[in-house]
């Protein structure tokens, strides 16, 4: 007889515990698979994250409280063993703002994933942190920085597990992936620094020429049309020219309204790509130890 709750709020089925830092759109995927499998996830965040791809990112759980993402909800809470144990009786992901990983002082995890992309060398001993620790993207080296590390240049290789000594994802390319033959200018990037007043909405269809944002004084425009698939959020201040303000998609122009919703409120197909290699680095931690 089958369990008439959904698996993909049970408790958890595997004595395993798994620690994601960050919770933008590829670490909420990574979150939501392990979730959906029956392992026990939290996610650590930044108080004020720069997530761009914001309606399918856990990180939103830090500005609403709680925020779902394709039927599995996260709870942004206190960083208490009590209050992430409420939360994974209910069922929910814990997010907690913790970007140092302090959690782990009292909420020790048998595998840690840094889904920060953060594109540079730690400066930190992340083998340290748990048995297992998993690393997206380039400049992560297996044995030196992490135990695994997996691929997230698209290409032949996306999602690929990397676990011999001295391997590592292919080098930071600095440009974006194509989306319906579109790469550099579908990413929307600072002029200027200054506060950040999005004018548009996620889920907006623009024409080249439509003022997407406002950095301090300075309107930002639409290089081409397209579907706004990402915004950062209102009220943000950016410290650098070339940070990331938002994301277009050509391919919404030529969609019905179900489908370019999905563009916006789903997990992408990279993103799940490199979810199930994180899956897989946890069920090889799980089955050889």
């Amino acid at each position: 007889m089958m369990n008439e709750k959904p698996y993909s709020t049970r408790r958890k089925t595997f004595d395993v515990r798994v620690v994601i830092r960050g919770a933008g759109d590829l670490a909420t995927a990574i979150g939501h698979r392990l979730h959906k499998a029956g392992i026990t996830v939290i996610h650590t965040e930044t108080a004020a994250p720069t997530t761009v791809r914001r309606l399918v990112s856990f990180s939103s759980a830090i500005q609403h409280g709680m925020f779902t993402v394709e039927g599995v909800t996260a709870k942004l809470c206190p960083m208490t063993v009590e209050d992430v144990e409420a939360a994974l009786d209910d069922g929910l992901v814990p997010v907690v703002i913790d970007p140092t990983l302090a959690i782990l002082a009292i909420w020790p995890a048998d595998v840690v994933i840094d889904a920060t992309i953060a594109k540079k060398a730690p400066t930190v001993d992340l083998m340290s942190y748990a048995p297992m620790v998993v690393a997206l993207g380039p400049c992560f080296v297996v044995g030196k920085h992490c135990h695994a590390a997996i691929e997230t240049c698209r290409g032949h290789d996306l999602g690929r597990v990397y676990t011999t000594h001295g391997e590592e994802a292919l080098e930071n390319t600095h440009t974006p992936g194509d989306l319906g033959g579109e790469s550099h200018r579908r990413v929307i990037r600072a002029p200027c620094i200054g506060l950040i007043t999005p004018l548009v909405s996620i889920g907006s269809t623009v024409r080249t020429g439509d003022a997407l944002v406002r950095v301090a004084d300075v309107e930002v425009r639409a290089p081409m049309g397209g579907l706004v698939r990402g915004m950062v959020s209102e009220g943000m201040v950016c410290s650098r020219v070339g940070f990331k303000l938002g994301d277009l998609d050509p391919r919404g122009l030529s969609m019905g309204g179900e489908e370019k919703r999905k563009l916006c409120t789903h997990i992408s197909d990279k993103a799940r790509n490199i979810a199930g290699a994180a899956l897989e680095c946890v069920v090889t931690y799980m089955t050889t130890g």
